[in-house]
């Protein structure tokens, strides 16, 4: 038969596993609010029942009570893994639709002083010329809106490198810039999560509760992928690009780094790894903008030239000389106009008079050639420019061509702005669907609260009983 001791043993048990429930219950109300917590639960196991043998009476096995084998918390291993890759994906749209503003900026600088009202403006300036090829003042005008064109582009040009190399420049491993701080950012939270894996395998075997590690690596893996596409395996591996970023146990960690800045790579352990989400992967293709939106100027400011200075040299100036090249350079950034006609540090010494707005002279060929000052059929001809379909600007003029390239990064806002919004909301819904199955519900929590806590009375008073029993016992045989 069971002893009174049995009995209590029994009792006893009862009383610490519910205690143990209540402190997890207790602990689960008190991070209600806590951010990345994941409910936690007491699982109850029966102890090992006593085996009949020779010294017992009974011939059976008889149970010995319950214990708190392990805590566990609630985690839907499903819906983590795909709001981890979600979040990734939405951090770079949302960091390009705060970005790329800044590019728009720097094209469109203001509307009076901007790309396509200086080219109106330049081209404006050629007409007036055409119509009064003797006037100076006209003259003068041209040259002050070519070097106001050549400037604005130089202007863009030079913000468009600055602004890349405020993003990364520099020698590996001495680069710079933002994309080396958000790398510098990831790898002090792979080598925090480092010590979250060692500790989270060293507890894993033993009786020590690993659930608040295991959230506390959550949140720090979800900020992590924010920063970069990463894959975590079932072991809790994460990797880049298919490169192993930390093992799980926490044993092998390499670090992620920017082995070029332009154009920007990659590598974590020498291998090469291209990263094309989160926040780091925002600035990866932000470069590309850049590049592209460079390209796109240069062509403008190449095909300005070429074909400004073609109708320029083939015509005659006041004096019936030839013109010279109107513009200098190649691209938008050293494109300026011909220091023979214009004097940038003093305009009082252009030479307005060398301006090729003729396309006649006087008998040409004759004893009495000379300069033809009504002829403005030149500068006509530069004015017309700006409604010519050019084959290098892609079938467009000048100003559609400017247009176009303003539009298209307007666009490529809008559709970032969009895909960021979507981001949110599926990030948004996949929270609350993890939130309604692994976050603390106070109700519920009240409901499991007063289910142990009646537990806990009832195996204290059994306890309390075996006691009574017991001190009868006593009584009786003295």
């Amino acid at each position: 038969m069971s002893s009174l001791s049995d009995i209590t043993t029994v009792a006893r048990s009862g009383v610490l596993a519910q205690q143990e429930n209540l402190n997890v219950i207790a602990h689960n109300i008190t991070n209600v609010n806590t951010k990345g917590y994941h409910r936690q639960s007491a699982v109850l196991t029966t102890n090992p029942a006593n085996m009949p043998n020779i010294s017992t009476t009974i011939p059976y096995s008889q149970g010995t009570g319950v214990t708190v084998s392990d805590v566990i918390r609630e985690y839907d291993l499903l819906r983590e893994r795909a709001l981890l890759d979600e979040r990734s994906g939405a951090a770079k749209d949302e960091f390009l639709a705060n970005q790329l503003p800044d590019l728009e900026s720097i094209l469109l600088t203001d509307t009076e002083n901007g790309l396509a009202q200086t080219l109106t403006q330049f081209w404006t300036a050629w007409q007036d010329v055409a119509a009064y090829p003797d006037n100076i003042t006209m003259r003068n005008v041209a040259l002050e809106k070519g070097a106001q064109l050549a400037s604005v582009l130089n202007k863009a040009s030079g913000s468009l490198q600055n602004y890349r190399d405020g993003i990364a420049s520099g020698i590996s491993p001495n680069i710079t810039g933002s994309v080396a701080d958000e790398v510098n950012s990831l790898n002090t939270m792979t080598a925090e999560l480092q010590n979250l894996n060692r500790k989270i395998t060293l507890y894993e075997n033993s009786r020590v509760s690993t659930a608040d590690l295991e959230d506390r690596r959550d949140l720090l893996v979800a900020d992590i992928a924010k920063q970069a596409e990463i894959a975590v395996d079932a072991d809790y591996n994460i990797s880049i690009d298919g490169q192993l970023l930390l093992s799980a146990d926490g044993l092998t960690r390499n670090t992620l780094n920017i082995t070029t800045a332009d154009p920007l790579t990659f590598d974590v352990n020498g291998a090469a790894v291209n990263i094309e989400q989160g926040v780091i992967g925002g600035w990866n293709e932000l470069t590309g903008y850049i590049e592209s939106l460079g390209d796109n100027l240069d062509t403008l400011a190449a095909e300005l030239i070429t074909q400004v200075n073609a109708l320029h040299t083939s015509g005659y100036d006041l004096d019936g000389n030839l013109g010279l090249d109107f513009f200098t350079g190649g691209t938008a950034s050293d494109i300026s106009v011909n220091a023979a006609l214009y004097n940038a540090g003093n305009p009082l010494l252009n030479n307005p008079r060398l301006i090729a707005a003729a396309q006649t002279l006087y008998d040409p060929g004759g004893p009495n050639e000379g300069p033809n000052t009504g002829d403005g059929a030149v500068a006509l001809a530069i004015a017309d420019l700006s409604g010519d379909a050019l084959a290098a600007l892609g079938n467009q003029s000048f100003n559609q061509y400017y247009t176009q390239l303003t539009t298209n990064l307007g666009t490529q806002i809008g559709t970032f702005e969009s895909l960021a919004e979507s981001g949110a909301s599926t990030i948004a819904a996949l929270e609350n669907a993890i939130q309604s199955e692994s976050g603390v519900s106070l109700d519920e929590e009240l409901i499991h609260m007063i289910t142990a806590q009646r537990a806990y009375q009832a195996a204290s008073k059994l306890l309390s009983e075996s006691n009574t029993m017991f001190d009868v016992l006593m009584s009786i045989t003295r």
